[in-house]
């Protein structure tokens, strides 16, 4: 699991109402995956899913879109960098090359 993946869903679990069970929940998951963090290595990859995306997309406007965007940007760079499918249910990654994407 890429780190961006679990510090979102951390962060939706600490801002739910239902806070410890969603909070025990992501950690159960977390527990069942390695988490991967970006390294030297992931730089092409980022640069490549950039340009990908560049030719279709423009960086959203507000602060909190933008900062998401940019966790996605990695994300899909992580996926590529060890050759693992994207699960999303966004069609913002059908348009980066190599990427395995995976809708729900």
């Amino acid at each position: 699991m890429p780190l961006f993946v679990l510090a979102e869903l951390r962060l939706g679990a600490a801002r739910s109402r239902q806070t410890t069970e969603n909070k025990a929940q992501v950690e159960a998951l977390a527990r069942r995956c390695t988490v991967i963090a970006a390294d030297l290595d992931t730089i092409p990859f980022y640069i490549r899913v950039r340009n990908d995306l560049a030719k279709t997309r423009t960086v959203p406007q507000s602060l909190e879109k933008r900062e998401a965007f940019g966790h996605d940007l990695w994300i899909a760079a992580l996926c590529l960098q060890h050759e693992i499918p994207l699960l999303t249910n966004d069609g913002l990654f059908d348009e980066v090359g190599g990427l395995e994407v995976i809708h729900w």
